[in-house]
């Protein structure tokens, strides 16, 4: 078992997630039995109670090894990194229950590129990024993470269409789609990113059944082209649970 190198981005068989503590019983059973460790995330009170124990609210992999964790949850899950072999960094800035001021850790990393609003971003993150070559992407979208489906390092699915035309101009094709039919409690409707992770190379897992989605045949045909298959994680409409970020890999 090994670390995975690239964010999000997983090359071989996923073996451990990170993923929030109030995630369906189903879909903790359906990600056991695909030989899958879970590290749950829970609760900050710093933040909005329908997202507060979402991982990609509260965490942010920064590279290889690295891995960034908001301050309040620090200690009940810097142990259980450590003992993989990651190397956690405290962040500092602190989370607010308003938009912006909720979004620090929810920036999206693909391949060379982070997307972020920037000026409410973690600092800590930020710097990685500057001294790692990373080049930093502005957009207006603060959610970046929760918003985006990274299929592979030169694609991705989101209802942003801010993202999907930054992603363009920087060579990442986008396959735009539309807002909606998402469930997040608490809110009008969650985003594509919150209810996905790459469970491998060639699979995407969703928590939910894409099918029902509106534009999954394009979605089907975009993953295909690629070589992707989609897996349901359990059945219904899908749900944003904050992200299911896989950390390490067969």
């Amino acid at each position: 078992m090994g670390i995975v190198s690239m964010p999000n981005l997983p090359q071989k068989r996923v073996r451990t997630v990170i993923l929030s503590s109030q995630a369906p019983e189903a879909l903790v059973e359906n990600i056991n039995r695909r030989g899958i460790d879970i590290i749950t995330v829970d609760p900050c009170c710093d933040i909005p109670s329908p997202v507060a124990s979402h991982a990609d609210m509260l965490i942010n992999h920064l590279n290889k090894n690295r891995i960034i964790v908001y301050s309040s949850i620090f200690e009940s899950i810097s142990d259980k990194l450590q003992s993989i072999g990651f190397e956690v960094i405290k962040g500092n800035l602190t989370l607010k229950t308003t938009y912006p001021f909720d979004i620090a850790y929810n920036a999206l990393r693909i391949g060379r590129f982070i997307f972020c609003l920037k000026e409410y971003t973690e600092r800590e993150l930020l710097n990685y990024c500057e001294t790692n070559e990373i080049k930093i992407v502005p957009v207006k979208q603060g959610y970046a993470k929760c918003s985006v489906c990274i299929v592979d390092e030169q694609s991705i699915i989101t209802s942003d269409l801010g993202i999907a035309t930054q992603a363009e101009k920087n060579g990442i094709t986008a396959l735009l789609i539309r807002s909606g039919y998402i469930n997040l409690p608490g809110y009008e409707y969650g985003f594509i990113g919150g209810c996905c992770c790459k469970l491998s190379k060639d699979i995407i897992g969703f928590t939910g059944d894409i099918k029902l989605h509106p534009d999954y045949v394009n979605i089907k045909e975009f993953l295909l082209y690629r070589g992707i298959k989609d897996a349901a994680l359990c059945e219904g409409t899908l749900n944003d649970i904050g992200s299911i970020i896989p950390i390490t890999e067969e």
